[in-house]
């Protein structure tokens, strides 16, 4: 299953959509619309608890704070402070 929802803003204000797949037995992975940066993994240990196996931030500005925000999409680090350059 794959369900979706508004996590938060970029600094400029654009939705950050958080992404979360999950599988028939509960596994799941949660991808951030920011480069798909992986936000959390849970999978079952040796018990079948499952358990969150990534360190990741709980805030999506945690992300643009310690500079690890992944911009995604043409133009997406132009509007987060970027710039481009080019030669022809």
């Amino acid at each position: 299953m794959i369900s979706s929802e508004i996590w938060g803003k970029t600094p400029c204000g654009k939705d950050i959509i958080r992404y979360t797949l999950t599988n028939a037995k509960g596994a799941s992975v949660q991808l951030s619309s920011m480069g798909a940066g992986i936000v959390s993994v849970k999978v079952p240990d040796r018990d079948g608890k499952l358990d969150d196996v990534v360190l990741g931030y709980s805030n999506p500005l945690d992300y643009f704070a310690d500079g690890r925000a992944r911009p995604a999409g043409h133009g997406e680090g132009c509007r987060l402070g970027g710039t481009l350059q080019g030669d022809g």
